[in-house]
């Protein structure tokens, strides 16, 4: 099994393990060194105490008389190889041999010339490994001997060495049972991450409305509980605009297709005069038109709502907009002999999406061309207040009630007055303004009442100016 199929619970249980390992390491080499730091400082000490002993003990006669008290080489530490022996060896100023405690039988402790007094050293009697100390014995009237000191490292070793097996032991079991400890932990922690995967796996794409309930604790696994439910909405969402702009296209786009088929069959059933083919072809063109203006509105609509689209702002005049605007509907204005009334005497610069604008006056400028009767009147007003550049467009048209204007951004919505007047329209255009305004941070409202009119207000933001 490679690195790459090892799974997440095992990965953090090695991760952790490892750490411990490492920790438990150091903390055993740190005790390791302090105990044998400790036992050999406390050796040492006890040969700085016995050789101050028998310094002092021959630097306090006066006359000198002897080396060791008579005494002193009964006690057990001087006779006895096994507990704690204590090695002496006394030297005359000569460097013969005048005292030596009984535990060293034929042997001797050396005098050492490359040692300096009170220097420890290591060295051997037989197997016995022992720490030495040296050191001149010093009456008033002089140098009278030397004497050596050891002591046996036999029990520290003992304690070192059992020491070192007991790490040693300890050492793997506690890697084994931290290893499973953390494997253990990992699991209980990355649990809710088992139970996101198993929940998200119910989830088709006909359940898509399933969402993953929030864990207790607002920790990391909250958070991508919230993002996996926010990317299920952005999918649901988008799957939702597909879907409807697939019903809305093949809805919309049968009625002219029909319409365009029937009048082609109605052409071939029998000869016509050239007026009625030309009066047939004529009413088919304009059907196709209808079914192009169709088409390159619901695409547009498509990429708003999919944010395929993002808006390029721009600096530009308001009110050259609103004049363009115009012009492209110079000819219906002149046809329905409306009264359009707008003073701009004042520059409105603005910071805006140019394209989106042209497409959301338009909307809202044909509309109320379509919606006002003959020789009506539209009336456009720019202006100004300290956070905002508003532009405020008023036809005294059919209008709509309150009902009707609480459904009006909804595509295809058309109210009951409208049809039965047989007004021709998609009911796209205010949909299309309303998102396009939505993506390029421009607040849309509107305004109507039944059989007065409607206002359409756009507000930029003090940020847009």
């Amino acid at each position: 099994m490679t690195i790459k199929h090892v799974s997440i619970k095992d990965r953090i249980a090695i991760l952790y393990s490892l750490t411990f390992i490492l920790l438990i390491a150091l903390v055993f080499s740190i005790i390791y060194f302090l105990v044998d730091y400790t036992v050999y400082k406390a050796l040492r000490s006890n040969l700085t105490e016995e050789l101050a002993h028998h310094t002092n003990y021959v630097k306090d006669q006066h006359p000198f008389q002897q080396f060791v008290d008579d005494h002193e080489w009964e006690e057990k530490e001087h006779t006895d190889l096994e507990v704690n022996p204590v090695f002496i060896t006394i030297y005359s100023k000569n460097m013969d041999v005048v005292e030596q405690s009984p535990n060293l039988r034929e042997h001797h402790l050396k005098w050492r010339q490359d040692k300096s007094s009170n220097q420890f050293y290591e060295t051997t009697i037989d197997d016995y490994s022992i720490v030495s100390v040296q050191a001149e014995l010093i009456t008033p009237q002089g140098i009278v001997g030397y004497i050596v000191i050891g002591m046996s490292t036999k029990n520290t070793q003992f304690v070192m060495d059992y020491l070192r097996i007991a790490l040693l032991i300890i050492f793997p079991i506690s890697v084994v049972v931290i290893f499973y400890l953390s494997r253990l932990i990992a699991g209980k922690g990355i649990q809710p991450v088992f139970e996101i995967i198993d929940q998200t796996q119910q989830i088709t794409e006909n359940k898509l409305n399933t969402r993953i309930p929030l864990p207790f604790y607002q920790d990391e696994i909250y958070r991508l509980t919230v993002s996996v439910n926010e990317l299920l909405d952005r999918v649901e969402n988008r799957l939702k605009t597909e879907t409807q702009f697939s019903a809305d296209a093949s809805h919309e786009l049968r009625t002219p297709l029909s319409i365009i088929k029937g009048t082609l069959e109605i052409l071939v059933r029998k000869e016509r005069t050239e007026e009625a083919y030309k009066e047939k072809i004529n009413y088919s063109l304009k059907q196709l038109d209808r079914l192009n203006d169709l088409v390159e509105q619901l695409l547009f609509l498509s990429r708003v709502e999919n944010e395929s689209i993002q808006p390029n702002y721009q600096k530009f005049a308001l009110e050259m907009a609103v004049l363009d605007s115009i012009e492209r509907y110079a000819s219906l204005i002149k046809q329905k002999e409306i009264h359009l009334d707008y003073n701009f005497s004042t520059s409105f610069p603005i910071n805006s999406e140019p394209e989106f604008l042209s497409i959301i006056l338009d909307n809202i400028i044909s509309n109320a061309i379509k919606y006002v009767g003959q020789k009506g009147r539209i009336t456009i007003v720019l202006y100004k207040t300290k956070t905002a550049i508003y532009c405020e467009i008023t036809d005294d048209g059919l209008g709509m009630n309150q009902a009707d204007l609480n459904y009006i951004q909804q595509r295809y919505y058309r109210s009951s007055e409208v049809l039965n007047r047989h007004i021709q329209g998609t009911g796209l255009g205010l949909s299309i303004a309303y998102k396009l305004a939505k993506v390029g941070g421009i607040h849309l409202k509107m305004k109507s009442k039944k059989d007065v009119g409607t206002t359409v207000i756009l507000c930029f933001p003090k940020h847009s100016f």
